[in-house]
């Protein structure tokens, strides 16, 4: 089990889904989100729904990704690059997920970015997944088999 996750795009409803259903297991969760007042006051549903969750918004991608140990880029594709550029010097020997889409059938925009992402992060080991957005306006929910593969990702062994 990882210990500590970290979600850069937290505020974004993919991040918010994903911290929401992270917050429930024995883990500690980082939150980072450009839009920090956002990640702050998801950060604070989150202790109010599961007061026994270690949950924290932090301001800067660095520091929430080395404290981490999963690293998740729920982040729109073509921002997940720049993003790991900022996190590339604290996530060595750590597990970073990139976030996709499951509706953008496109694989030709995913694996260029997945590429991306293992030259920026070479010493890192690069998961991907797929999320299918479900619900009304902004409000995202997981399908049983995103949280089956979600669940998967969180039990893999630390180093």
């Amino acid at each position: 089990m990882f210990p500590t996750v970290a979600i850069l795009g937290a505020a974004g409803p993919t991040g918010q889904a994903l911290a929401t259903h992270i917050a429930g297991h024995s883990c500690s969760l980082r939150l980072f989100d450009l839009d920090e007042a956002g990640a702050e006051q998801l950060a604070q549903q989150l202790k109010h729904a599961a007061p026994h969750a270690d949950v924290e918004a932090l301001g800067c991608p660095a520091t929430a990704s080395w404290e981490a140990d999963l690293i998740v880029l729920a982040l729109p594709l073509a921002g997940q690059v720049d993003a790991a550029r900022q996190i590339a010097p604290y996530v060595t020997q750590k597990t970073v997920c990139s976030v996709g889409n499951a509706t953008t059938s496109d694989l030709s925009a995913v694996l260029p970015v997945l590429a991306e992402l293992r030259l920026v992060l070479p010493h890192s080991i690069i998961r991907t997944l797929s999320i299918t957005p479900v619900g009304m306006g902004c409000e995202t929910l997981l399908r049983p088999s995103d949280i089956l593969t979600l669940e998967q990702l969180l039990e893999q062994p630390t180093s």
